[in-house]
């Protein structure tokens, strides 16, 4: 059987996903292997037609599509992801026809999720069979445990492409309804003064966004920010030579991480305009978020308001939406609200675009941070035992920064759990007074919730006479 590797890391041969191919190469010595480096090789797909169109040949000659890729801030890396938009934009979709393909991730398990989901539906898009994704952690091949179970996944799908079974598919198709967005209500204006507002948008990636940031400029007075004229030569290379002082390879080769410290970092409302392509935004997108990480895993949204307005069918890409959900998530930040130009009317969008605009601004000038959901708080969990395990050595300002911020709040830290809870524990074992803990445990539990009621009541009728 002939299987193609599509490799997407930017490090090419020399990285960590790479080997767990190897890996499989030398326990299927049977079958056909051939790997192509589509994530270092993108400037050169782009450019050349020729090497792209020998990359389709090999798609077309194989039996199995093998996707293997790091996962680059909840997603593909962004040179995956334009590959993927290559395939479309060259009418290339018709060599996946039909055939076989399945996932290789590799990551610290934070939203490797959404990357899987992501992966497996643009496969379904293109007409592949899709057998599954192996989301593997970075280390699983050191581990016999993860041998085994990487091995006994793909013996099993290459089981299932050698007997031609049918696979189930997971996602519907997308229907993308066109229509043109013309303003046609009075604007109804919001004052940002006193605030830092950034509107950032890919204005070259058609749809309505051009129109929504036009909309928006005239709300709030300021210009969006074209990420499409920002220079950013590249996407983010893996090599996590920013771990110490947060200084990237391309540091004064480009304009990417000024822009990002200007209108992100220093901003208190962030607004993103962008236009679905295929399940996710441009790549354009994909790669200005690659580049952040520049910033490690830096809350980056601390504090900040963050908003999205998308032309597309969102409502059919719940993936992207909890993607879009977790980005101030988990940094801390404040998701005010996502709105798409779905509901086809210039006069409802007029209204959502200008009521957005106002929520914005108005959270921004009272602080309000609403807490953080599973999502947010399960991710920087994630983060926060990675940084302060085996990544502290990679990421050394990751692992201040978080000491700074107090985010080692490991629960063996707090003297209640350490020594009251224990003992609690030993004499609820007693029949009496567990019997008598049970009793009131109702009342309990909202003991101190009620005397922080009690306290607001009292104040509230002091504050009346």
């Amino acid at each position: 059987m002939k299987i193609l590797v599509l490799h997407g890391s930017p490090k090419g041969d020399i990285s960590v996903t790479m080997q767990y191919i190897k890996y499989l190469e030398v326990c299927f010595p049977e079958h056909e292997w051939n790997t192509v480096l589509v994530g270092s090789m993108i400037r050169s797909l782009e450019k050349e037609h020729d090497r792209f169109d020998a990359v389709m040949e090999d798609v077309v000659k194989a039996d199995m599509i093998v996707w293997s890729f790091p996962v680059y801030h909840l997603l593909v890396p962004y040179q995956v992801k334009r590959f993927i938009e290559l395939i479309g934009e060259r009418g290339a979709a018709g060599a996946f026809n039909g055939k076989y393909a399945m996932a290789l991730t590799t990551s610290i398990h934070f939203m490797d999720h959404t990357a899987r989901n992501y992966i497996h539906a643009v496969c379904e898009d293109l007409g592949m069979q899709f057998g599954g994704t192996f989301s593997a952690e970075m280390n699983d091949l050191l581990k016999k445990r993860g041998q085994m179970a990487w091995c006994g996944f793909m013996k099993h799908l290459i089981d299932d492409v050698m007997k031609k079974r049918v696979l189930p598919k997971a996602f519907l198709p997308i229907s993308k309804p066109s229509w043109n967005y013309i303003p046609v209500s009075p604007v109804s204006k919001t004052d940002p003064s006193g605030l830092k507002v950034s509107l950032i948008a890919d204005l070259s990636s058609g749809g309505n966004v051009r129109g929504m940031a036009d909309r928006l400029k005239a709300c709030l007075g300021i210009e969006p920010i074209d990420i499409s004229r920002i220079d950013i030569q590249n996407g983010c290379s893996g090599c996590c030579h920013c771990g110490f002082d947060n200084c990237c390879i391309y540091d004064g080769t480009d304009g990417f991480k000024e822009a990002f410290v200007k209108n992100v970092m220093e901003a208190d409302v962030v607004i993103f305009l962008g236009t679905i392509h295929d399940r996710y935004l441009s790549s354009a997108f994909k790669k200005f978020f690659d580049r952040s990480f520049v910033f490690n895993h830096a809350p980056l949204y601390w504090g900040k308001q963050v908003a999205w307005l998308v032309s597309g069918p969102l409502t059919q890409i719940p993936n992207l939406r909890q993607i879009m959900e977790i980005y101030p998530g988990f940094s801390r930040g404040n998701l005010v609200g996502i709105v798409s130009d779905e509901g086809g009317s210039s006069q409802e969008l007029d209204a959502l675009i200008d009521s957005l605009a106002a929520r914005c601004i108005s959270l921004a000038r009272d602080k309000i941070i609403l807490p953080q959901d599973f999502l947010g708080f399960g991710g920087m969990k994630v983060f926060r035992d990675s940084i302060w395990g085996e990544l502290r050595m990679v990421f050394p300002q990751d692992y201040r920064l978080y000491r700074r911020l107090k985010l080692f709040d490991f629960p063996q830290k707090k003297i209640f759990n350490r020594i009251v809870v224990p003992l609690a524990s030993l004499m609820l074992k007693i029949p009496f007074i567990r019997k008598a803990f049970l009793k009131n445990s109702k009342r309990g539990m909202i003991m101190s919730h009620a005397a922080v009621v009690k306290k607001a009541r009292s104040v509230q009728e002091q504050t009346a006479v």
